[in-house]
């Protein structure tokens, strides 16, 4: 971790036009413009923040459609991995919940595999989504990060 740390590099995004930004500035930036791993954390935020409420949603989802074309463009063409994180909420009604993607089908067809984490008292439980035959694999968190 001491080798890999120091080549680390994050970029904060306050709103969706920086997010989108954050694109063009690692292939602007001589440091960065190589780089095979970009991870985005948290994809949908800004994007849930800005156009917020159940009458922008067609606008929300325009925006982030385009937002993934380019993220997805660019991966192509610089051969690099792109990491989605993303969040869920839980919806339902009459005490019956259910967990829904934040981003729903716009960012399910820019997502090749998803992993699904999740807490269970002092352990997390991480398992492939949609895959027949994946069981999961449980982890402990520790100040040297997932046992």
């Amino acid at each position: 971790t001491q080798k890999i740390l120091p080549l680390v590099y994050c970029v904060r995004a306050e709103d969706t036009q920086q997010q989108q930004g954050a694109i063009a500035m690692i292939n602007e930036n001589e440091m960065l413009r190589d780089c095979r791993f970009v991870a985005v954390d948290t994809v949908t935020k800004n994007f849930t923040l800005e156009y917020s409420g159940s009458r922008s949603v067609a606008s929300r989802q325009t925006a982030l459609g385009a937002y993934l074309n380019r993220l997805a463009r660019d991966a192509y063409r610089h051969d690099r991995a792109v990491l989605l994180l993303n969040r869920v909420a839980s919806v339902g009604l009459e005490g019956e919940a259910k967990e829904v993607g934040i981003g729903g089908d716009t960012l399910r067809h820019f997502v090749e595999r998803s992993v699904r984490l999740q807490k269970r008292g002092g352990r997390v439980y991480a398992s492939l989504t949609a895959e027949p035959g994946t069981g999961e694999v449980a982890m402990g968190i520790s100040v040297r990060g997932l046992e």
